[in-house]
């Protein structure tokens, strides 16, 4: 008589749990959450560094303002050096002024060289921008040489234009120092940077191919 041969039992393959997640502890559910995680960090990758690196930057300006240093040496040492240049265009343009400290004085007007008219800040706005903008070092040192000496030469134009203005016509003087000089300098100072951006992300143009 023979023996008939029992097939084995084939396991039931165990239904997934519910939401996704499998049996074995490191849900799908979770993958798929870190990796949509990993994606939009890597998408986003380049603004929050801009963002962290422009912070920190301007954090550090900041700081370094309410330093002794910069309060009592580097700052009045600047305005002064400001008043002295004004002083000089003044003076080829006929106005005969003097300096005294960071003051330009003539016998129709005087202007006071301070806090606000030394473009010190836009200047760090521009260099932290461009510092936390991500591109090779050899794009960013032009960018920054010219632009932070282009901001520094119109402000002292400012200086000169205000002068000016007090003497000609006082009723725009405080028109243009309040209002037009302050919010044209942020501006020139984000135009700066974006005429930065599109020279520094240019792509050299193909040689033009000449048949043999």
């Amino acid at each position: 008589m023979s023996r008939s041969k029992q097939k084995p039992k084939q396991k039931s393959e165990q239904p997934p749990a519910p939401g996704g997640l499998t049996a074995g502890g490191g849900g799908s559910l979770f993958q798929r959450a870190r990796n949509g995680f990993l994606a939009w960090y890597q998408a986003k990758n380049p603004v929050l560094r801009f963002v962290v690196v422009f912070g920190l930057m301007m954090v550090a300006y900041y700081c370094a303002t309410l330093t002794v240093p910069f309060k009592h040496h580097f700052f009045p040492a600047y305005l002064r050096f400001n008043a002295q240049l004004a002083n000089t265009i003044l003076n080829w343009i006929g106005q005969h002024t003097v300096v005294t400290g960071a003051s330009v004085i003539s016998s129709l007007f005087a202007v006071d060289v301070r806090r606000g008219c030394d473009a010190v800040e836009p200047s760090a706005l521009f260099i932290a921008a461009v510092i936390a903008f991500p591109g090779p070092l050899m794009k960013k040192v032009p960018g920054l040489l010219i632009g932070t000496f282009v901001l520094l030469a119109v402000n002292l134009i400012r200086i000169v234009s205000l002068f000016l203005f007090g003497v000609y016509s006082p009723r725009l003087f405080h028109v243009m120092h309040a209002d037009v000089w302050q919010v044209l300098f942020i501006l020139l100072a984000v135009v700066f940077w974006a005429l930065w951006i599109q020279w520094a992300t240019r792509r050299p143009s193909p040689a033009p191919h000449v048949p043999a």
